[in-house]
């Protein structure tokens, strides 16, 4: 007969272990990532055949903005819960500098924004690659150990998620950067619409001033990842540093077209350059 720690524990063990895990706020965060990654698929899936604004793709976007958002908000009660709310406001350069609020408050901004102007495409993006990583250490530390599997597999198991999480956690934050870097490419898009093609002047004010909100709040997000990000300026580096190459690299390359891109670095630096994560303070703590 084989020791006992290798029998597979039984359907009645794993329940009484995941009992004590549904108390936890870590569990529903699981379950908020897992629904995302689930209803970010059937997003994509469904995009391939209709258009994003169609009701069944825009219904599993919200789904999965709507997963997103609560695992958020699991994350900033856990880690504010026991600063008063008063407290907490009068040190907003704190929460402004804190990962957890700025991806928050992306994803706010796009679920404000589905149905007017839109989804925003790739906007699901980093948050379902940092759901994935989530999902499966969460998996591995709390739901393999109770699972009704022998211990050779929940060996195996734990092995490969640790293996993945090693080898593939930097890469996907490079990932999940240049995602959120490629944003700019639908401001860029928008911004040419509004002006230079004169989209304001046939739409109506309130169109065009939730498309200005929401390039104005990516423009910001990106800035600040930026600021904070090592991943994301990188990514924002090797992107001005390929241009240059290709600008540079050929004399048949016009010279307008380096003088356009040095006016657009210019316009960035001057304009959007100041735009920066509040400076945390020393705050005296009351004794």
């Amino acid at each position: 007969m084989a020791p006992a720690t290798d029998l597979p524990v039984s359907n009645t063990s794993f329940i009484v272990g995941l009992r004590p895990l549904l108390k936890t706020p870590q569990f529903y965060w699981f379950l908020g990532h897992a629904s995302a990654i689930f209803f970010t698929i059937l997003c994509s899936l469904f995009s391939l055949f209709r258009s994003p604004l169609a009701p069944t793709p825009l219904k599993y976007y919200n789904y999965s903005l709507n997963c997103i958002i609560f695992t958020y908000l699991i994350v900033l009660r856990q880690s504010y819960k026991s600063r008063p709310i008063l407290t907490l406001l009068a040190q907003y350069p704190t929460l402004l500098k804190d990962d957890n609020v700025q991806y928050l408050s992306l994803a706010l901004l796009f679920r404000l924004s589905s149905k007017f102007p839109g989804p925003i495409q790739g906007g699901l993006y980093p948050f379902v690659i940092f759901a994935i990583f989530h999902s499966i250490n969460y998996i591995k530390s709390y739901l393999l150990p109770i699972l009704p599997l022998d211990i050779n597999m929940k060996n195996y198991y734990s092995n490969l998620i640790t293996t993945i999480i090693t080898n593939y956690n930097e890469q996907s934050l490079y990932v999940a950067a240049n995602t959120e870097v490629v944003l700019i490419i639908q401001v860029i898009f928008t911004l040419i619409k509004l002006f230079l093609l004169f989209g304001w002047l046939r739409s109506n004010p309130i169109k065009t001033l939730k498309n200005l909100a929401v390039s104005i709040g990516i423009i910001i997000f990106i800035k600040f990842r930026y600021d904070q990000s090592k991943f994301t300026k990188a990514i924002i580096n090797s992107y001005d540093l390929k241009i240059n190459q290709i600008l540079y690299s050929s004399p048949y390359i016009p010279e307008s077209f380096r003088t356009i891109y040095q006016v657009i670095k210019k316009f960035i630096i001057t304009y959007i350059g100041p735009i920066r994560v509040p400076i945390q303070r020393n705050i005296r703590k009351n004794d």
